[in-house]
């Protein structure tokens, strides 16, 4: 990866895309997932389910609070927050550079492990 504002986008074995863009004069660093849902891939009678999930995503996991990992996120000096489009979802990240692996640890564990609890879909 090069030192340039042209982003590099390549494809992991699991097909996976991946785009990084180095910018060597800041210390921070921004990572999301963006998923193929939304609005515009939603039926009628499912309207608004992706923006609901994106929801729920921050409700905590099997494992983890969502107080704990807004605390975690806090301790690591990160912002943490989703957006939900016509065509995608993204979760997202912003943090110091030195704090990259926790973070993207703690935002993939969100994303595989949701708790998806009663009360909080009722």
């Amino acid at each position: 990866m090069q030192d340039n504002s042209i982003p590099e986008v390549s494809k992991l074995s699991s097909g996976i895309s991946v785009a990084t863009e180095r910018m060597s004069s800041v210390r921070s660093v921004a990572f999301g997932f963006w998923f193929e849902t939304g609005s515009a891939r939603e039926s009628q009678k499912l309207s608004g389910i992706s923006h609901f999930i994106e929801h729920l995503i921050f409700k905590g996991t099997r494992k983890i609070k969502a107080k704990e990992i807004s605390e975690k996120f806090d301790a690591l000096g990160a912002e943490l927050n989703a957006f939900t489009g016509k065509e995608y979802t993204c979760y997202y990240s912003r943090l110091i550079s030195d704090n990259l692996e926790e973070g993207f640890r703690l935002l993939s564990h969100m994303l595989n492990e949701p708790a998806f609890r009663k009360k909080d879909i009722n």
